[in-house]
């Protein structure tokens, strides 16, 4: 059966958010010979190259590039000429989703054909996925706040010279409860998000997921990761 979905993930130096992006799409409900991950990269410098090729995807992975830093359209563009999908999904580099994606905004190509779908991260939360050296002052401090909570904190975090891993491609895989002492509070206003679900859309009770419809369709159905 043909590609229906190209999934455009356009990317530049985020190789550790993205192999967890990848591993999020083994999740997936949705038929794999049915959709192909295409990461679009933007001149990257930290061994995005050599982490996708080596990738063990059971869904089809491609790896397109430009040899310098051109910019987000760009990129996406040229993930777009090597797309053979039916549809398009563009995903963000530091995105978890969530197993049902797929399936979700398949299903609402079906009942709205002639709507653009849009997605909202899960639960409007962030997760600390990783500690960067490079963390802001302010930054550390939420962090540090944040994974303490948890009883995650290690003091050797404090002179780490490299990026060190919270969450690892396994408890992607079996969906452990590991995200979740890792999960940022919202910092979106309760009356922003009424806004944007009430801004032309009319409300759908579906599932699990909170989903407006209009020309553009909000789904509730990934994490954004940091």
């Amino acid at each position: 059966m043909a590609i229906r979905y190209s999934i455009i993930i356009p990317t530049f130096n985020r190789a550790q958010q993205l192999l967890l992006t990848l591993v999020s799409f083994e999740t997936q409900t949705y038929p794999k010979h049915q959709f192909e991950v295409i990461v679009a990269d933007d001149g990257s410098t930290d061994g995005t190259k050599a982490m996708v090729e080596g990738f063990q995807a059971s869904y089809p992975l491609i790896y397109v590039s430009h040899q310098e830093q051109r910019g987000r359209s760009a990129i996406r563009n040229l993930g777009l000429r090597h797309a053979k999908g039916l549809y398009i999904i563009f995903c963000d580099a530091d995105f978890l989703v969530l197993p049902e994606f797929i399936r979700i905004v398949s299903r609402y190509h079906r009942k709205y054909p002639r709507a653009v779908l849009a997605g909202i991260p899960h639960s409007w939360d962030d997760a600390y996925t990783h500690y960067y050296p490079d963390f802001s002052p302010e930054e550390k401090k939420h962090f540090r706040n944040r994974v303490t909570q948890s009883n995650l904190w290690n003091e050797d975090f404090e002179a780490a010279n490299e990026i060190i891993p919270l969450i690892t491609p396994e408890d992607i895989l079996h969906q452990t409860d590991a995200l979740s002492k890792v999960v940022i509070p919202t910092r979106v206003p309760p009356n922003v998000k009424k806004a944007i679900c009430q801004n032309g859309c009319c409300s759908l009770d579906v599932t699990s997921y909170s989903l407006c419809v209009d020309q553009t369709q909000p789904i509730d159905s990934y994490w954004r990761i940091q």
